[in-house]
């Protein structure tokens, strides 16, 4: 903790790149970082569609979630679009453990939220399997669902569990993910009460062709959640 002398004439910086930049502790997110950043993040703006969150022309359900029946995630946001800068910060913090960029992330994901007026109860994450959570020390995307519920004072719950090592989902198409993510992910034992009834909003860094979120929905809904929303910090 800074004294109060360091406190008075420390210099503001950027959450994101450490640039002096003036700003009080206070001030919403948007305004403790930078303008260079905030230009490189590219946040989503604008026309999106309804359901996935893709920015688009029109406001109406892109090509994609016209192909989806009954689909078992209610609605996604993502904060910014998954360009250079915004895929930068997100492997410093999830490959380099840069984890001081979590709580600016999240507060950004929290803005996102706001604006989506979405009426929820509780909080989870999309979970990594064992290995390789053992391999990296953290999951990113529980990071960001602990800042987050923290910041709206929502209770945060850990009820998905990775059963199957998947490959890494990246590199891979959306057939291919959505075919070696069948039964990857369940619910933990005996937390169907927990689950049951309620609205969810589900956690990731990444919105890449939605296969794992709505696995995760999928897992949810089954358990008897009424309805399950998710945010991602890109897209």
């Amino acid at each position: 903790m800074r004294s109060w002398w360091e406190t008075l004439f420390h210099t503001p910086k950027c959450r994101l790149c450490d640039s002096p930049h003036s700003a009080p502790a206070w001030a919403p997110i948007w305004r403790r970082v930078c303008s260079p950043c905030i230009e490189r993040l590219a946040p989503i703006q604008g026309t999106i569609c309804p359901r996935c969150g893709r920015a688009q022309l029109v406001s109406e359900l892109c090509w994609d979630c016209k192909k989806l029946t009954n689909p078992p995630l209610t609605a996604n946001r993502s904060s910014l679009s998954y360009l250079t800068y915004s895929r930068a910060c997100i492997h410093r913090l999830k490959y380099q453990g840069q984890v001081s960029l979590a709580p600016p992330l999240a507060e950004m994901m929290v803005h996102t939220l706001l604006e989506a007026r979405w009426c929820v109860d509780s909080i989870t994450f999309v979970p990594l399997h064992s290995t390789r959570l053992f391999e990296r020390g953290f999951n990113q995307a529980e990071m960001l669902a602990q800042e987050i519920a923290k910041r709206v004072s929502l209770p945060l719950a850990h009820c998905l569990e990775r059963v199957i090592e998947t490959p890494a989902q990246s590199s891979r198409g959306k057939r291919a993910r959505q075919q070696t993510l069948v039964g990857a992910i369940v619910l933990k034992e005996g937390l169907e009460r927990h689950v049951r009834s309620k609205h969810w909003l589900l956690i990731d860094d990444v919105y890449t062709t939605g296969a794992t979120l709505l696995e995760c929905a999928r897992t949810l809904k089954k358990a008897g959640a009424n309805k399950v929303y998710s945010l991602t910090l890109a897209r």
